[in-house]
């Protein structure tokens, strides 16, 4: 079984590099940005902490 997921993945690198270098393999999909993640302080309840300016 290892022999076999072996010799897959060599074909598929194969496979992948043969495209590359025709200049016809899939572009690689781009991840999105990163969530904008904010904190807010809480106080000893859980309720959010205001600053009085």
């Amino acid at each position: 079984m290892r022999l076999f997921r072996e010799r897959l993945l060599a074909r598929l690198v194969e496979k992948q590099r043969i495209l590359e270098h025709l200049g016809l393999s899939e572009p690689e999909d781009e991840r999105p940005p990163p969530p904008d993640i904010r904190y807010v302080p809480v106080d000893d309840e859980g309720r959010e902490i205001t600053a009085f300016s």
